[in-house]
Formats: structure tokens, sequence, C-alpha cells
């Protein structure tokens, strides 16, 4: 029989893992762990280069160089976000510290990569929230982009929320 119910609910082992079971962090912000209230992200996609070589007309494709795409982090935001130590406070700040609105220029201990570079962590929980399926970190991540927040009369029953986009060396799954 070309299609048995049965045999593809028997191969969703645990009912399947759910993409709303994570938590983001980035250790080591402004001197401890910064942990905030991620709404959304993803742990962002990598791909291969191809190296292409021509002989007698035919291409022939080798594998090249892989490159990892920003990660992208949905944040909620509450009132005390505004304050410099809250999410969107943080990012700002670590933004301005790697060039400044005004001077063009960064603060020390932002020269040097190691300054402003930080390592982020994604957990995928399992269904009952005792134990982490799946963690990743994001090696060497900066913010290149904090979305605006948009502000209207009509925007009733909902909370402010702003995108916070960063540029990582590497990302990688570690052990649980």
């Amino acid at each position: 029989m070309p299609f048995n119910i049965n045999d593809f609910i028997s191969k969703i082992t645990k009912d399947g893992a759910r993409p709303n079971l994570f938590e983001v962090s980035i250790p080591n912000m402004l001197g401890e762990t910064f942990q905030f209230r991620a709404q959304g992200t993803s742990i962002p996609s990598s791909r291969l280069g191809v190296a292409s070589a021509y002989y007698f007309g035919r291409e022939a494709k080798f594998a090249g160089n892989r490159v990892f795409d920003n990660w992208t982090i949905e944040v909620l935001v509450d009132e005390d976000d505004f304050k410099v130590a809250n999410p969107r406070g943080t990012f700002e700040k670590w933004m301005n510290s790697m060039n400044q609105h005004i001077g063009n220029s960064r603060d020390n201990g932002y020269v040097e990569p190691t300054g402003y570079m930080r390592d982020g962590i994604i957990k995928h929980y399992s269904k009952d929230g005792t134990s982490v399926i799946a963690q990743y970190k994001m090696t060497g991540a900066f913010p290149v982009s904090v979305s605006p927040i948009g502000l209207s009369w009509s925007a009733n029953d909902s909370i402010e929320t702003f995108t916070v986009d960063l540029a990582l060396q590497w990302w990688e799954r570690a052990d649980v």
C-alpha cells in the first residue's frame, strides 16, 4: 500500500520537535550572560561554494568554501528595554561601541575583534522542558543591524518587537 498513516506516525518519535521551545543567550556581554526574551530566531543557514574548473568545454565542480549567513533574533520589548542594560539598549550600545554615531570611531576595548565579538548560544528544549535536545554555538557574533520599532495608535493588543541581525564567523552544533 503506497500510503499508510500508521507507518508515517510511527516514524515521528515523541510527536516531533517543537520550534517554540528554545532559549537564546550571549555569554560575557557586559560582564555577564545576556539572556533576553527572544520571540523568534533561527539556526542560520550555511552553504558550500562551488569551485569550477573547465576541461574541453565541460564544467567540473568541486567543493568550495563554506559561507555562514547572518543570525537573526526577534526580541520582545518591555518598558525596561529602553534602559541601557536591557536588550534594545544593550544592542544599541554594542553597535555604538564598534562605531559611534558622531565620532565614527570605536571605544577602547572594541578595537580588536576579541573586544566586540561574542559567542551566542541557542538551546532547543524537549517538550517536557527538562532536557536540551540540540544546542548551537554562534562563534564570533556581533550586531550589524537593529530594526526599527514601529509605533502606531492603531497597534492595540500587541507587544513591541525588534529584530537584530548578527554577523558571525561560524556556527556549530554542540553535543548535549
